[in-house]
């Protein structure tokens, strides 16, 4: 896989296992879903990826995308649901790329360095 932003070579050792229910994708759409997952990979490691594309032909919305990455440290989890299978991954996506910001900030709210100069009055005795 190539880098979008510079356009070098990826090498990835991540396994990506692709469950789809009740229908089959080609190789294509396994690409694309890898494609997605290497730009995440980019801000943290990836062991591997575990994908579950379930269409509940009687529900509304019938996409649902399940999407679990192992990492080192907590792993990855998030399950949303939309009318279109490519409006369900992006949310999926957009959703795992907010849980990494938010743990990003909180581990960087723990340095030491972080901390405010001057404590808010409640501390103050």
């Amino acid at each position: 896989m190539l880098c979008r932003k510079c356009g070098t070579s990826i090498t990835t050792s991540m396994k990506i296992t692709l469950t789809t229910s009740p229908l089959d994708l080609n190789d294509a759409s396994e690409d694309w879903v890898g494609e997605r997952l290497t730009a995440i990979a980019q801000r943290r490691r990836i062991d591997e990826a575990i994908v579950k594309v379930t269409r509940h032909s009687e529900a509304s919305p019938p996409w649902e995308i399940f999407i679990h990455l192992v990492t080192p440290g907590p792993d990855l989890r998030a399950t949303t649901r939309d009318h279109t299978l490519a409006a369900a991954f992006a949310k999926n996506l957009a959703e795992l790329e907010d849980i990494l910001d938010s743990r990003e900030a909180k581990r960087a709210g723990r340095h030491r360095g972080n901390r405010p100069s001057n404590p808010p009055a409640a501390y103050i005795d």
